[in-house]
């Protein structure tokens, strides 16, 4: 009887622990700095200058998004930064609550680059769905700027790509779906570039934002790319839409064509899918891509209403918008196999379908077909 006594005992003390446990004082929430948002960029030096965007503590600043203020420190590593940033703010430093880091131009274009990541990976206090870009110019410089929009620049950013979601022509990537994609067979990989432009917006009608102030908007219709630890090259918004088509889920954004008469034609996206078929013989991979749209806008720049009315699209503009795309990605996959980078993972789909018979293939001997069918459905 003694040992299942013992044994019941310990469960009885099991459960108050997990029951009461959080009722014994805790560190205050005013003695913790809340960051919000993370940065990382390289001094002439060659140190790490870290920069972490602390949030203000206090219920009303948490829902606004303001009240946040920008702490950093020099050192060669992170955790030592981390360290100075603690002593600096008279607190310790919390990562729970960051979902958005902002890795540097000099970082990404230094060797640095993948133990930064990596730091912020085995990092547990840290959340694997935080989301990663890389900052034209500095990172300290993003996380510091003054929004057009009011708010932190940290919430900005979360604010932007929870509104997009999964759009044509706009990116995202989390810490952990980095981890995967560089893990893969090619190890190519690609971040978000975020840009920025200075806006002055109209604060007149009771806004509390000073229009002397600069202020800017964000752009993250661009991305880098990598090759194992190796930046290769920055790709504007027909880089980021052809690793979109082929890669991810697409559940809204613009299809622009050309109409028989020169109108400009907007269409919605609505569902995106894709097909991949690998030819080991042949080195072939064929990527079919439908399309679901529904028509958003028609403009006639001729001046006459002709063609305006009009609520559907013919063959040949169906045809045009799936040529356009398709000729997209072909470009860009060739700038990537001239720069021998596996953007869309080749690779990993020859290897899961044919073993280690794909094991030696180069990405410059795959040929890329792709047929895109966009639809157009009515309202």
């Amino acid at each position: 009887m003694k040992r299942p006594l013992k044994w019941i005992i310990t469960l009885i003390g099991i459960v108050a622990f997990l029951s009461f446990g959080g009722l014994l004082p805790g560190e205050p929430l005013v003695d913790r700095a809340m960051v919000v948002g993370f940065g990382v960029d390289l001094t002439e030096e060659g140190e790490l200058n870290v920069s972490a965007q602390i949030l203000n503590p206090s219920p009303a600043a948490q829902q606004q998004g303001i009240g946040a203020k920008v702490v950093t420190a020099r050192h060669e590593t992170i955790s030592g930064a981390m360290t100075y940033i603690s002593e600096k703010s008279g607190k310790t430093v919390a990562l729970t609550h960051c979902n958005v880091v902002l890795i540097g131009e000099s970082v990404a274009k230094s060797r640095y680059f993948y133990s930064v990541l990596n730091y912020l990976i085995t990092n547990s206090y840290l959340s694997e769905n935080a989301f990663v870009f890389v900052t034209d110019g500095k990172a300290e410089e993003l996380l510091k700027s003054n929004t057009g929009f009011g708010g932190n620049a940290s919430f900005y950013v979360q604010r932007l790509v929870g509104m997009y979601g999964d759009y044509n022509n706009v990116s995202n990537k989390t810490l952990q779906r980095f981890v995967v994609d560089y893990h893969k067979l090619g190890q190519a990989n690609w971040l978000p570039l975020i840009k920025t432009e200075p806006t002055n917006p109209d604060v007149s009608a009771g806004g509390d934002q000073s229009s002397s102030e600069e202020q800017i908007l964000f752009d993250i219709n661009s991305v880098v790319i990598f090759k194992e630890n190796d930046f290769i090259a920055e790709y504007g918004q027909n880089g980021t839409e052809a690793i979109n088509y082929v890669m991810n889920k697409v559940s809204k954004g613009n299809v622009e064509t050309e109409g028989d008469n020169g109108e400009k034609i907007l269409l919605y996206i609505i569902e995106k899918k894709q097909k991949y078929h690998y030819d080991l013989d042949n080195a072939t991979v064929k990527v079919k891509i439908e399309i679901s749209t529904l028509l958003k806008e028609i403009i006639d720049y001729s001046g006459e209403d002709e063609y305006i009315d009009r609520t559907g699209l013919t063959e040949t503009e169906l045809k045009k918008a799936g040529k356009d795309i398709a000729d997209n990605i072909l470009a860009f996959y060739a700038e990537m196999q001239s720069y021998g980078v596996d953007i869309f993972s080749f690779y990993e789909g020859f290897y899961s379908k044919f073993g280690n018979k794909a094991l030696n293939m180069d990405i410059k001997d795959i040929t890329l077909d792709v047929e895109v069918e966009v639809k157009a459905n009515d309202v």
